[in-house]
């Protein structure tokens, strides 16, 4: 028996639904009483083999005598495939004003440091390169905005590129208003150029972020710029997966003024190797990091950066706990994703929410965390993959 697209579709929709339901109503049950505090949970986890290594921002020098507006960052590993054409759209910009692109080579084997040497002597005005061992996409980007001058900061992933008004339009958003980040739409190609999709972002701008204005926003960090000051309170958690996290937990926690651009000016290539798309290997203990890192940047920022566990840090966190950590640690044996889910519910319950979430799902969600009940998280994180 065929399906169609639609048929699937709907299939699709009904069991999310019907999983929904399920965990709705399903009974508050706790579970795992033989491990009931948290340092209990991290023992046990810690004895698997799991190594619980520190958040420690490396911040950097905020205020730069310098007449450049943007600095792009650029990691590159082991890119030959695809840098000259990022390096073209970034030389090929139609902005006037002054701009670089510091490239940070992390330890390619490839010739990837050629295709550099190349344009960093034909641009020396644009382009400034530096080398080190394979250490992560983390630390690059560290070292690239310790390297950077311009007031704001810019990532871009080795094998996308962006459009020739891509800075200019940016930079007509910062003329307008002191933005603190500022996102473009996106266009996902496959590596043939063909169209996978757009996002539907509308123009606008806000001065606080709030749960209905975060679904104008992405949670990338590549789609956009960010005042030098906001990494003078956080930079990306270097040795951890998933660190695209910080901009959800923090970076955007941190900002006053947010800026969206509808049109569609970063471009994401769509293949096995993507550098936004490495599929971890979920059976992996590292997939904890999306347990550890997520309760690292709440805490830091509520006690460090004195960040309100408002209504948008409830949204992102339950997200991050929920699909998120379902997702990621799918692979993991029954026991092992039950521990996980109890550190999670624990340091959930820890926190002084100042909100309440209304959206039905994250609700669940939350209730499943009082409740201690991994059943009930399960389900609903399900019905949430499937209707995503």
């Amino acid at each position: 028996m065929k399906f169609t697209v639609a048929s699937k579709s709907l299939m699709k929709k009904l069991l999310s639904r019907s999983l929904f339901l399920i965990g709705r109503i399903w009974p508050s049950v706790r579970i795992l009483q033989s491990h009931k505090s948290l340092n209990e949970c991290h023992s046990y986890l810690v004895d698997l083999g799991y190594s619980f290594r520190e958040y420690s921002p490396t911040l950097v020098n905020e205020h730069l005598e310098s007449d450049i507006l943007i600095s792009l960052i650029v990691p590159v590993y082991n890119a030959e495939k695809y840098l000259e054409r990022l390096l073209e759209s970034v030389i090929s910009q139609t902005f006037k004003g002054k701009y670089e692109l510091v490239l940070i080579n992390d330890g390619s084997s490839d010739n990837s440091q050629g295709i550099i040497d190349e344009y960093v002597n034909r641009y020396p005005n644009i382009i400034r390169a530096f080398k080190q061992s394979n250490q992560g996409i983390s630390s690059a980007r560290n070292r690239g905005i310790q390297e950077s001058k311009g007031k704001y900061i810019g990532f871009i992933d080795n094998d996308d590129y962006i459009l020739p008004t891509y800075l200019e339009r940016i930079s007509d958003k910062i003329t307008e208003s002191d933005f603190d980040i500022i996102q473009t739409g996106i266009r996902e190609e496959n590596n043939d150029g063909s169209l996978i999709s757009e996002t539907n972002k509308v123009d606008a701008s806000y001065d606080k972020i709030t749960v209905a204005s975060w679904s104008n926003l992405s949670g990338f960090v590549w789609d956009g710029v960010y005042k030098r000051s906001l990494f003078n309170y956080a930079t990306f958690p270097d040795g951890f997966w998933y660190e695209d996290m910080l901009s959800v937990l923090l970076l955007f926690q941190i900002a006053r003024k947010v800026a969206v651009i509808s049109d569609e000016l970063y471009v994401k290539i769509n293949h096995h190797n993507n550098a936004s798309k490495v599929v971890w290997n979920r059976a992996k203990l590292k997939s904890i990091d999306q347990l550890w890192l997520a309760q690292q940047l709440v805490d830091y920022g509520i006690k460090d950066l004195g960040l309100c566990a408002d209504e948008i840090l409830l949204h992102s966190l339950l997200y991050e706990y929920g699909p998120q950590l379902f997702s990621r640690t799918y692979g993991l044996d029954y026991k092992t994703r039950n521990i996980i889910f109890k550190c999670a519910a624990i340091h959930f319950n820890s926190i002084q929410w100042a909100a309440v979430s209304k959206e039905p799902f994250r609700k669940e969600m939350a209730r499943a965390f009082k409740e201690e009940n991994s059943i009930k998280w399960r389900l609903i994180c399900l019905s949430w993959v499937l209707s995503h």
